[in-house]
This record gives structure tokens, C-alpha cells and sequence, in this order.
């Protein structure tokens, strides 16, 4: 039996758009999970660009990075 292996490039996303992307999320719904917003990421590139974009926006933008146990979710936040 021949094994048919294909593989689909997807298109990777820029800092740019991801920044868009996480701040859009953020304003609309004043606050995201970053697990939940890192598993919706299709490649180890996606992953990178999306932890650099939250970096940026915590550094940029009136975003506060939330961790209420040791070990557990961490959720960005909108300041009022």
C-alpha cells in the first residue's frame, strides 16, 4: 500500500496583522486568555510571531498580563 503524505503551506501572518489581530480580540472582549489564544496558532512560526505581538502590545498599549495562581492561565487585559 502506497502512503499519499500531502502537505498544505499555509500563509504565514506578519507581526503586523497578529498585532491587529491580538488588539482587536482585546477591545472587543476586554479580556483574552493566552492559552486559549495560543492554541488557536497553526505553526511553531504563528506561535513565535503571536507571543512577540503580546510582548509588544503589554509594552505599547494599555494591556495588563493577569496570572491569578502559579502555574495557571494568563489573561490579557484591557485597562480602563
Amino acid at each position: 500500500v502506497d502512503e499519499i503524505k500531502m502537505e498544505i503551506e499555509r500563509e504565514e501572518i506578519s507581526l503586523a496583522d497578529m498585532l491587529k489581530t491580538l488588539k482587536r480580540r482585546i477591545f472587543e472582549e476586554k479580556e483574552l486568555s493566552l492559552l486559549k489564544f495560543f492554541e488557536e496558532m497553526h505553526s511553531k512560526r504563528e506561535l513565535v510571531t503571536a507571543f512577540i505581538a503580546v510582548l509588544e502590545i503589554v509594552r505599547t498599549e494599555g494591556v495588563k498580563l493577569l496570572q491569578s495562581k502559579t502555574f495557571g492561565d494568563i489573561i490579557l487585559r484591557k485597562v480602563t
